[in-house]
């Protein structure tokens, strides 16, 4: 922590089917010194994305959408790459970074603010995707490329499994996520909003080191936060988890099939994007061994130091 100036930190170690060790260390907030506890909450940043894929796969398991079908099929607007009009984009490209939808960071930015976004996912998924609309740009919104043929990480291709979530079940997603996941685990904790937490002194204030300073970041908001938002404790972080380690299966309650879970860490385009399994992604150990897993990483909203990119640290097993 020294080394790395790291202000605080939780960690915990499950084994044999359960948390055999977790500890906090470092302090929350450089201000007051209020020291970390395992209640304390960290803001998820892309790790966020297992939630979003897990929430997403149990609405898929009700048969509410089909992976390979195009996405046009569940969404209120039409959505094409322009340069491919033809090539539909479908659900399995949305999960595995091949839809060929950029993310426009002049755009995303430029709608990054301290507390809660104003604006709603529906609509900045709107103005972004649909020809005309306010934050729509043809040659930043795309790649060039037609979907399925090229990876590149998208937090907007997430966003947008987020958000068919939500209109085709008829349920916020936040609290989609609350009544499917969050309940059922017990992760009393576990908020996609500031506004949601009782108290936001048992937030982590985020902390970046630079020129020999630490600066607070603030707590940051966005409209696509089903990619980045999510705020939990490590406690509750490790009972998410353990139920994806057991295979969808949690203190004797089912979230998710076996099966489905088994397909999320499967390789899905090996040619292409080989261990991109569902959103969550394999790491082939030096010993051959592959732990699935995401990172995350959220950067200073000054410094914009790329912040949601995928890197290999985070949340393995």
């Amino acid at each position: 922590m020294s080394t790395n100036k790291i202000t605080g930190m939780s960690a915990s170690v499950i084994k044999n089917g359960k948390m055999v060790w977790a500890k906090a260390y470092g302090i929350a907030d450089r201000k007051t010194s209020k020291p970390m506890t395992l209640n304390t909450l960290f803001a998820l940043a892309s790790v966020s994305k297992t939630i979003t894929a897990d929430a997403f796969m149990i609405e898929w398991e009700k048969g509410s959408f089909q992976l390979d079908q195009p996405i046009n099929n569940y969404l209120p607007w039409t959505v094409a790459n322009p340069n491919h009009t033809s090539t539909s984009i479908t659900v399995r490209h949305l999960m595995t970074h091949l839809s060929s939808i950029d993310d426009n960071w002049d755009v995303i930015d430029a709608n990054m603010v301290k507390g809660d976004s104003p604006i709603q996912m529906s609509t900045f998924l709107h103005d972004y995707l649909v020809p005309g609309s306010s934050n729509y740009y043809a040659t930043k919104n795309f790649f060039t490329y037609a979907p399925g043929t090229q990876f590149n990480y998208s937090n907007m291709a997430t966003t947008i499994c987020g958000y068919i979530t939500e209109h085709l079940s008829g349920i916020k997603f936040s609290k989609y996520c609350e009544d499917s996941i969050f309940t059922p685990l017990c992760m009393d904790d576990t908020h996609w909003f500031i506004s949601e937490i009782p108290d936001t002194n048992m937030l982590a204030r985020p902390y970046v080191y630079s020129s020999s300073s630490y600066k607070d970041q603030g707590l940051l908001g966005l409209p696509v936060y089903p990619v980045v938002q999510l705020r939990t404790s490590v406690i509750s972080l490790s009972k998410f988890l353990l139920m994806n380690m057991q295979y969808g299966r949690f203190d004797g309650k089912r979230i998710l099939d076996s099966a489905t879970v088994k397909m999320m860490r499967t390789s899905q385009y090996p040619a292409i994007a080989d261990g991109q399994g569902l959103i969550w992604y394999g790491y082939a150990l030096p010993d051959n061994r592959i732990v699935w897993g995401h990172s995350g990483e959220l950067a200073d909203i000054e410094l914009k130091c790329g912040w949601m990119k995928p890197k290999k640290k985070g949340l393995l097993f």
